[in-house]
């Protein structure tokens, strides 16, 4: 025995809604689900076990607001499971007085174990209250009650939705509103739902967003992701012959009509298809279309006989002269939309074909580009090399030399140093950049950033021997650091160790004064016999200034003693 089902499954997230659209199980089923069961209501496929089509056919699955969309009406049982526990009671409230609006007259409502209706507990009557199953008291109270809830405007406004809404009876738009009691609104109610045919509107996009009545034998929802198109929805001529008669409407038609349209599915249905616009008046609906269903009559079936054989054979015929008219109709339609894409996609192909003459012509100057920065590139490269390998020959110029020396900016910071200054001036690494008077030395040599200062200021140079707390003595001269771009931009101190050369001096100049003291003649002369220096003691005794002597031979020396011998004291010669 076979049963028209339509199962709605909803929810927030349409990721969700498309998932389980798809109906596949991994293979992993098989531990928990009997060999039965699978070769019955699944079909092997490569990711596991899809449900069959024609399972999957009786749920549609939407994306659905449960506090904000209409509400799917006269449903059967509704199963809302753990899900209100995490609203607050006014909104738990709301859905409820929803749930019983929405139910049939003996409808079933089904909750979690740890919800409860609260207090419309005299909306729905418990059947069983361990698993808190609750049937649809009255319905007298439903809709006023789901109207003090704000969900339902008083006047029953139509409902504009995103997704396929089978037997939604959410109103088409009345203008006004007589009374505003429930009865008004139940009567409203019966008018539409069982004195207007079965009917749909669908927007310019040719997708479904409200259904009326009893459209359920007219739907035939293909597999695959779920879907409100028209193509999607109904069967393929039923869609054909809406999708064909929007296209006259856009046209200027103000109706079509389509007689004994008949279903390809396994009932075979006939039905009359009236499409109109659905609004002139308000902007915003005047692309969209209503169509409405109507049963086509049935021909009473007699004893057959020759004549109604013909006028059945005659009757065939026309239906499907009038089946080939509504397709050829939508293959001209079809034509007309293609040759308007072809044209629209000639003009794009010429857009298109400008677009890359562009891209070649900058292709081939970001080309030459790309050859003069590999150029420059190059110099940069050999530049750098030159001025790598000039910087190595300074670093090891100043490691290898004794000179001590200290670079400074114009702020009297440490720009660079030798390691021969370290000895006397405790510099690292990580003191370039401070200033020099935060740095501590060891000489006595308090002037320094003062000298430095003058320096800078006058471009004059300044030459000091200082003497270091070590005993060191050094010559420090401080000279002016000159570049193209700027005059003066620091300050250069050397410091070159005097010490040996200060000790040197300080012993001739002890001999010195031994000579100048010494009893004895003392002369000096150079490799040739010229008389250099005469002591005191000579001059005392020869009588001679030691201005005379200096420049003379010293062979001279004894001419002169055989004149003065006499004169001589003894063995001064």
């Amino acid at each position: 025995m076979k049963y028209n089902v339509k199962i709605f499954a909803t929810d927030l997230d349409r990721e969700s809604i498309a998932f389980a659209g798809n109906g596949i199980y991994p293979a992993e089923i098989e531990k928990t689900v009997n060999r039965t069961r699978l070769q019955t209501f699944f079909t092997r496929v490569d990711a596991g076990y899809q449900v069959k089509p024609e399972i999957r056919k009786m749920i549609i699955f939407a994306p659905h607001n449960i506090t904000k969309d209409p509400p799917f009406i006269n449903t059967d049982l509704i199963t809302c499971r753990n899900m209100l526990i995490y609203l607050q009671p006014d909104v738990q409230h709301r859905i409820l007085s929803l749930f019983h609006f929405a139910l049939h007259s003996h409808g079933f409502l089904f909750l979690g174990p740890s919800e409860s209706i609260g207090r419309l507990a005299n909306l729905f009557v418990p059947i069983n209250t361990k698993w808190n199953i609750f049937q649809h008291a009255d319905a007298s109270g439903a809709l006023a009650l789901y109207q003090q809830a704000s969900l339902l405007p008083v006047g029953a406004q139509a409902v504009k939705s995103s997704v396929a809404r089978p037997q939604q009876a959410y109103f088409a738009t009345r203008q006004t509103h007589i009374g505003g009691s429930s009865d008004t609104d139940e009567l409203y109610r019966i008018f539409v739902e069982e004195h207007m045919p079965a009917c749909v509107v669908i927007d310019d996009k040719q997708d479904v967003v409200s259904l009326h009545g009893d459209v359920n034998k007219y739907l035939a929802l293909a597999s695959g992701k779920p879907s409100n198109n028209v193509h999607k929805m109904f069967d393929s001529s039923i869609s054909v012959a809406i999708v064909t008669a929007m296209s006259k409407i856009r046209k200027g038609s103000l109706e079509v009509v389509y007689d004994h349209v008949q279903t390809k599915g396994a009932d075979h249905v006939r039905v009359s298809l009236v499409i109109r616009p659905l609004s002139h008046v308000v902007e915003r609906f005047r692309n969209y279309v209503l169509v409405l269903f109507k049963d086509a009559e049935r021909t009473p079936q007699f004893a057959s006989t020759y004549g109604d054989m013909v006028t059945s054979v005659n009757q065939h015929v026309i239906e499907l002269e009038r089946e080939l008219q509504m397709y050829q109709e939508k293959l001209q339609v079809t034509v007309e939309e293609l040759e308007t894409s072809n044209e629209e996609l000639q003009a794009t192909n010429e857009e298109i074909v400008a677009a890359n003459e562009e891209l070649q012509s900058t292709n081939e100057e970001l080309h030459s580009v790309n050859e003069e920065l590999l150029t420059i590139n190059a110099e940069y490269q050999l530049n750098i090399q030159q001025l790598t390998e000039l910087n190595n020959d300074m670093d090891n110029f100043l490691a290898s030399t004794q000179i001590g020396t200290l670079f400074l900016d114009r702020e009297m910071r440490v720009r660079r140093f030798t390691p021969a200054i370290t000895k006397e001036i405790n510099l690292l690494e990580v003191d370039i950049g401070k200033p020099i008077s935060h740095i501590s030395h060891h000489l006595k040599y308090d002037e320094m950033v003062q000298d430095a200062e003058k320096v800078l200021a006058t471009s004059v140079p300044i030459e000091r021997e200082i003497e270091s707390k070590t005993g060191h003595w050094y010559s420090v001269r401080i000279l002016p650091y000159r570049t193209a771009e700027q005059p003066i931009k620091g300050t250069v101190l050397t410091f070159v160790d005097i010490t040996r050369m200060k000790q040197m001096n300080e012993e001739l100049r002890k001999l010195s004064y031994a000579i100048e003291q010494s009893p004895s003649i003392v002369v000096i002369t150079d490799p040739s016999g010229a008389i250099e220096y005469v002591n005191p003691k000579f001059c005392e005794c020869t009588g001679f200034a030691q201005d005379e002597m200096v420049g003379r031979d010293i062979a001279s020396l004894h001419v002169w003693g055989k004149t003065r011998r006499a004169t001589l004291p003894y063995g001064v010669l």
